[in-house]
């Protein structure tokens, strides 16, 4: 009979590397056990049957070999033809090249057309502002100084005061049979100025027979005074009131003709020191000086 026990010892004998036959012999000499004993023990423990591989499922891929044929024809055509890959390599390289410096060729024509285009309209642009803030301010008379109406309402003073106020380039012209008849107003970047000039077709001479033709007188706009006439032996000077455009811009006019030198007493340092230049300048105080001298 077939127990647990024989099992474990069957077991433990093919462990040791035993035979069957050795194990039989073993079990039929001294142990008891009958062959049909055996038959059913064997059937128990049977060796363990090695697994059957199934070919369809271990079939072995076609793309590795052939990957591997490709990578040695690659080898061999590169082995045995190194000198014509090398002479096609060098002429596309320099090809390559070639377009590079084609292509950043025509980027650098096309950067200096945008810029030189770009720089044209630019100067279109700043030619086109020059033109807006350049003022013709139009012809008039010269305003009487004793009667303020003659000038407070006038178009072309109010054009000249109002660039004034906002430091506006811009001219225009005051007929006057004595003094500058160009009026101007300068924007000379850090202050502004007022210019008043003779033509030059102008006739007028001054009292040494020098022609007055060019002469001109430019001052700062900051410095523009008005005379209260109160006391003519004594005026009083004081800020040009900037509420009437044309006004400020007859006072400016006289202030540049007259007012500037009888506050500063005809004197010319003292007139060069407020920032004003001009030949109408040396010319006002050099007839002054000879008419006292005359006196």
């Amino acid at each position: 009979m077939v127990t647990q026990e024989l099992i474990a010892y069957v077991r433990a004998e093919l462990n040791k590397g035993k035979t069957r036959e050795e194990i039989r012999a073993n079990l039929l000499g001294g142990g008891g056990w009958s062959e049909a004993d055996l038959e059913e023990l064997w059937k128990i423990v049977a060796l363990p049957k090695s697994p059957v591989l199934d070919p369809a499922r271990f079939r072995i891929s076609p793309i590795p070999i052939i990957l591997a044929l490709l990578a040695g024809l690659c080898f061999l055509v590169f082995y045995f033809y190194r000198p014509q890959i090398s002479v096609w390599y060098e002429k596309g390289t320099s090809a390559l090249y070639s377009l590079t410096d084609k292509i950043a060729e025509m980027t650098r024509g096309w950067t200096k057309k945008e810029e030189v285009e770009e720089f044209v309209e630019s100067a279109e642009e700043a030619e086109k502002t020059v033109e807006v803030i350049q003022r013709d301010c139009g012809i008039t008379n010269s305003p009487n100084r004793g009667n303020i109406d003659s000038y407070s309402n006038d178009p072309v003073l109010g054009c000249l005061g109002e660039s004034a106020m906002v430091c506006v380039e811009s001219w225009g012209t005051i007929n006057d049979p004595m003094f500058p008849s160009n009026f101007k107003i300068i924007n000379a970047g850090d202050r502004c100025m007022f210019e008043l000039s003779y033509g030059a077709g102008s006739d007028l001479v001054d009292i040494f027979g020098r022609k007055l033709a060019l002469q001109r007188i430019s001052c700062p706009l900051s410095m523009v005074k008005v005379a209260d006439e109160t006391n003519p032996e004594i005026p009083i000077f004081f800020l040009a009131n900037k509420n009437n455009p044309a006004s400020y811009a007859a006072e400016i006019y006289f202030y540049g003709t007259l007012w500037l030198f009888i506050e500063n007493d005809f004197n010319l340092n003292k007139i060069r020191s407020l920032g004003c230049s001009g030949e109408f300048v040396n010319s006002m105080i050099e007839s002054y000086n000879l008419m006292k001298e005359k006196i």
